[in-house]
């Protein structure tokens, strides 16, 4: 669906060869396929760019999609973004002049740099009909007689940060203190039902789904307030867990709220106007941009949103050994409203390293008898934080206009396309040799036997 990537592709025809093989070179775990479709597109613009002789940055300019909503031609709808100043920005970001002229210095001195420049897209909430993934997500939201906010939530905590992030949504909205807010996944016999944690949506679906309980919740409170300060729920503000009439200055606390509701005088009292006699609320989300229903073309909607932005990459090459080093990765990302900065950041970068790992140090290799050479950990070349490259971000925020907070994917842009800029500076690195980089797999090995071919 994404090879058309990020660009203005009219038509598309493609041709698919299933293999079925107990050796599989590469499995999911992080944006897979995603990755795939980066590769394939940017690396068919390169080879175009070469044989009309232009340059690839332009060619790339020349093509990326600049109005939305945008459906491409095999289907997705992509409803807004910022690819064309997502690569303005990075262009500028490392001063691809001066880098140009920093390659030329290092050739004249024998040293073999390389430097690549693509966009991507990030499709991110992935629905599928007939299987686990689906189109909702729901959250329990609940303030105890004490004040206290327990927030339940059938998304898992994979180490994502959301006993952060939706402590923080659920604080924003309410109106109280997030050291307040505790979040509660995992035992699924005491949260409520939901998809759980897998592409990119957790930012997407439950902070919708806390949206809604937030909403129903806010509500009861203000009423609530409005009764036990003798004032219309219309001038009350909550902030950071008071209650306050900005016309009388009568004020009561969250803690104090709940305890009237819940103890003296009650909730028959207290919350006698609203649509439910305590302060606990079910809120749900389903994304409108999924559709389910096929076309003439044969095309749905299966994934609803889509992140983007641009990377680059400068790489280091030794031909005698074949040894890569990652010198510098640039990210300029687009995620929509994002929910915690810190977060995403810690994301972006694992992402980043995770696929240095992927394309430099890892793969599954086999003997003639299918049984792989690496069996244990000790035998599977992984990154540590000593591989990890430079590594600079900036982002542009372009609000989702279907999530309830304007948020988008992001928990996998730093796998999609840092495999292809290593490929493209790898390539571009070993352009004196001629070679031309298909493969994703750049170990030593690998780029020796490039050279010789």
């Amino acid at each position: 669906s994404y090879m058309p990537g990020a660009y203005l592709v009219d038509t598309y025809r493609s041709r698919v060869r299933c293999v079925v093989t107990n050796k599989p070179p590469y499995n999911a775990y992080r944006g897979y396929g995603k990755d795939l479709a980066n590769i394939m597109m940017e690396r068919v613009l390169d080879q175009a760019a070469d044989r009309l002789e232009i340059d690839p940055i332009e060619i790339r300019r020349k093509n990326l999609l600049t109005s939305y909503p945008h459906q491409l031609a095999t289907g997705p709808i992509i409803e807004n973004g910022s690819l064309r100043e997502s690569l303005d920005k990075i262009i500028d970001a490392i001063n691809l002049r001066e880098l140009r002229r920093e390659q030329a210095r290092a050739l004249q001195a024998g040293r073999y740099l390389g430097i690549c420049v693509v966009p991507y897209i990030e499709p991110a909430g992935a629905a599928f009909p007939g299987s686990a993934f689906q189109n909702y997500e729901s959250v329990t939201l609940r303030i105890a007689a004490d004040g206290s906010v327990l927030l339940m939530t059938g998304i898992q905590n994979i180490g994502q940060g959301i006993e952060t992030a939706y402590a923080q949504v659920t604080a924003e909205l309410i109106g109280c203190c997030m050291k307040d807010v505790s979040v509660v996944w995992g035992d699924t016999t005491a949260i409520p039902f939901g998809s759980g944690t897998f592409s990119s949506r957790g930012a997407m679906f439950a902070a919708g789904a806390i949206v809604d309980a937030a909403e129903k919740i806010k509500t009861r409170l203000l009423l609530g307030a409005s009764v036990l300060l003798g004032c219309t729920n219309e001038e009350l503000e909550i902030n950071n867990s008071v209650i306050k009439s900005d016309k009388t200055g009568a004020n009561c606390t969250l803690s104090e709220l709940a305890h009237a509701c819940y103890v003296q005088p009650g909730a028959e009292i207290i919350l006698a106007d609203a649509d439910a006699p305590l302060l606990e609320a079910h809120g749900t989300y389903r994304h409108p941009q999924v559709s389910w229903k096929f076309d003439e073309m044969g095309r749905a909607q299966f994934y609803p949103s889509h992140a983007g932005g641009a990377a680059a990459a400068m790489v280091e090459v030794d031909p005698e050994t074949g040894r890569v080093d990652v010198l510098k990765i640039w990210m300029v990302s687009d995620h929509g409203v994002i929910l915690n900065p810190l977060i995403l950041r810690g994301q972006t970068i694992g992402g980043v390293v995770q696929q240095i790992g992927a394309t430099i140090y890892e793969s599954f290799e086999y003997d003639p008898d299918g049984i792989p050479y690496a069996k244990t950990m000790k035998d599977y070349g992984m990154p540590t934080v000593w591989a990890a490259p430079e590594i600079h971000l900036e982002h542009l925020v372009t609000k989702s206009p279907a999530t309830r907070v304007g948020a988008k994917g992001g928990g996998e842009d730093g796998c999609i396309a840092t495999t292809t800029v290593l490929m493209g500076a790898v390539e571009d690195a070993l352009r004196p040799f001629g070679v031309k980089v298909m493969n994703g797999q750049l170990t030593p090995d690998r780029i020796r036997s490039l050279i010789a071919d």
